[in-house]
């Protein structure tokens, strides 16, 4: 069912991209300056590591794969059209 591989992939979308958007306020002044005060140290670090960037590549796979299907239901109405 083609709509709902469309939804899922939506759902998925969305959640990745408040995913990136959390890990991105944390990597930033938003939730840096509260650890640093949880944690007793001089500074906090961040470094992006192959969680980070999987999730940037999964937001580029998941947008291909929603092309990929909405391309795929226009060949299926298409071909529907001709018989």
């Amino acid at each position: 069912n083609r709509m709902r591989q469309v939804r899922v992939v939506a759902c998925g979308f969305l959640l990745n991209v408040i995913y990136i958007g959390l890990v991105f306020l944390w990597a930033t002044d938003g939730f840096g300056k509260v650890l640093a005060g949880l944690i007793p140290c001089e500074s906090v670090s961040v470094a992006y590591g192959v969680g980070t960037w999987a999730s940037v590549a999964s937001l580029v796979l998941l947008f291909l794969a929603q092309r990929a299907i909405k391309r795929d239901e226009a060949k299926v109405r298409a071909a529907d059209r001709l018989r």
